[in-house]
C-alpha cells in the first residue's frame, strides 16, 4: 500500500496552485496571511509611536527614553490593537483582490511590491482620516516626521511580509504534499537505498 492510500481523504492535501495559477491562495491561507500582517505590526506601530513621542519633545527637552520607549509602547496597546485590528479587516476584501488578481503572476519581489504598495496606501488613507480632526487633513504628509506617515510605512512592510511568510510556507506544503502523494517511480533510475548508504 502507498503512502496516499493510507492516508485519510482529510489529510491528502490538495494544492490550489496550478501551472497556469502558480500563486493562487485558499481562504485559510489568505486569513493566515492577514493574521501574521497584524501580529508583527504590533511591535513595529508601538516602536514608532514611541519614537514618536520622542521626536515630537519641545526643542531643549531631555526626555526619559527608555521610560518613553515603554510608555509608548503601553499607550499604544489598546487604540494600537483596536484600530489596527479595525484596519486589517476593512482592509481585507481589497487585499483578497489583489492576492486574486496576481495568482498568475510567479516572481515573489512583483508580490513583496505590490503588497507593499497596498499596505504603504492603506497607512496613508488611515492617516489621512486621523488628521481631519485636526482641520489639516495633509498637515502630517507634509511635516519632517510624522508617526502616521511611518506608521504607512510599517504598514506596508508588514503587509508585505505577510504576504511573503504565508506564501513561503504554502509552498512549502506543497512541496511536502508532493512529495507524500508521489510514490517513487517503478522507472526510477536510482532504487532506495537499504540499510543506509
Amino acid at each position: 500500500m502507498n503512502a496516499v492510500a493510507a492516508m485519510s481523504p482529510a489529510e491528502v492535501w490538495v494544492s490550489p496552485r496550478t501551472a497556469d495559477e502558480p500563486r493562487a491562495f485558499t481562504g485559510d491561507e489568505f486569513v493566515r496571511g492577514a493574521g501574521i500582517a497584524y501580529v508583527l505590526f504590533q511591535p513595529i506601530g508601538a516602536l514608532v509611536f514611541s519614537v514618536g513621542m520622542i521626536l515630537e519633545v519641545s526643542p531643549g527637552a531631555q526626555p526619559n527614553v527608555v521610560g518613553t520607549i515603554f510608555g509608548g509602547a503601553l499607550l499604544w496597546l489598546v487604540p494600537g490593537l483596536l484600530v489596527s485590528g479595525l484596519v486589517t479587516l476593512l482592509g481585507m476584501p481589497l487585499a483578497y483582490l489583489l492576492g486574486r488578481r496576481m495568482r498568475r503572476v510567479d516572481r515573489d519581489w512583483i508580490h513583496v511590491l505590490a503588497f507593499f504598495g497596498y499596505g504603504l496606501a492603506v497607512g496613508l488613507a488611515v492617516e489621512y482620516v486621523f488628521s481631519i480632526g485636526s482641520g489639516n487633513p495633509f498637515g502630517t504628509l507634509l511635516q519632517p516626521w510624522s508617526m502616521m506617515r511611518a506608521d504607512s510605512w510599517a504598514s506596508g512592510v508588514v503587509v508585505s511580509l505577510g504576504w511573503l511568510i504565508t506564501s513561503r510556507a504554502a509552498l512549502a506544503r506543497d512541496r511536502q504534499g508532493a512529495a507524500v502523494a508521489l510514490p517513487p517511480s517503478a522507472n526510477d533510475p536510482l532504487p532506495p537505498t537499504v540499510g543506509g548508504a
